[in-house]
């Protein structure tokens, strides 16, 4: 029951993070492109950690 809880609490706070970061990408198309970097550059660099274990 605990765990479910914070699973609820975790995804509300994910939640509320990516509304805020849609919020700011919508005032500025520099704050877009910035967050669309960093996932892109995030996943990508995820990616080749995964490469280099396999």
């Amino acid at each position: 029951m605990k765990r479910f809880r914070l699973l609820i609490e975790y995804a509300n706070t994910r939640m509320k993070i990516v509304h805020s970061i849609i919020l700011i990408s919508r005032t500025t198309k520099l704050a877009h492109a910035f967050c669309f970097h960093y996932i892109l550059s995030s996943t990508y660099s995820l990616h080749q950690q995964l490469m280099k274990i396999y």
